[in-house]
């Protein structure tokens, strides 16, 4: 939409491709390969005056500009939970993944690296404004990075799942009906100020 590319921390062309993926969905969820290692990659786009977009799951490098995407932690954990089972084909507990059974902590000590809320030069935007309200976060994106459009959005969803169902899997903004009583109460012990913070539970 933008006409900039997105690279990914993990993804120097060295790497393969994540899972096998065909490269035009690696492109899709921002995964575009760069030259050399990361940090020389890094200094290089710091340096560069224009944009350049850098996605990355860890904590903060620096004080650097960013955008900070947060969904729903019952549903982004339920995600992670699947992404485990389906794609890296792993055991998964749910009580596990709450406290931090992940290579990037937990959802709350993500948050408390970040603290997007109050931390400068940075958009928080949540993952269901980007799915239900999308010309708004736009604009607040185009702000953000004083960019303009330069092509029409266009939801890519529908052909991502159908050529990966199983890595593009759900796509909604809802809290899954799958999970139950006892793993949502298992959540909120652990989590429940950030989804307060947060405007997720009362």
């Amino acid at each position: 939409m933008f006409g900039l590319k997105s690279y990914s921390k993990y993804e120097a062309k060295a790497s393969r491709s994540p899972k096998g993926m065909a490269d035009h969905l690696v492109s899709a969820i921002g995964a575009v390969s760069y030259d050399g290692d990361y940090p020389e990659f890094y200094a290089s786009a710091q340096a560069d005056p224009g944009v350049t977009v850098v996605k990355t799951h860890d904590q903060p490098e620096d004080g650097g500009k960013a955008i900070y995407v947060v969904r729903n932690g019952l549903v982004a954990t339920d995600s992670y939970r699947h992404y485990r089972i389906q794609i890296d084909e792993q055991h998964a507990p749910w009580p596990e993944i709450v406290n931090g059974g992940t290579p990037f902590n937990n959802w709350s000590l993500h948050l408390d690296a970040w603290n997007p809320l109050e931390r400068p030069d940075t958009l928080l935007l949540t993952y269901e404004a980007l799915v239900r309200e999308p010309t708004a976060a736009h604009a607040r994106i185009a702000e953000f990075l004083d960019v303009e459009p330069v092509a029409a959005w266009i939801d890519p969803w529908a052909s991502m799942n159908a050529a990966r169902p199983d890595f593009f899997r759900r796509g909604q903004a809802g809290v899954p009906d799958t999970l139950t009583g006892e793993e949502i109460e298992i959540f909120m012990a652990r989590h429940g100020e950030w989804m307060r913070r947060l405007g997720y539970a009362p």
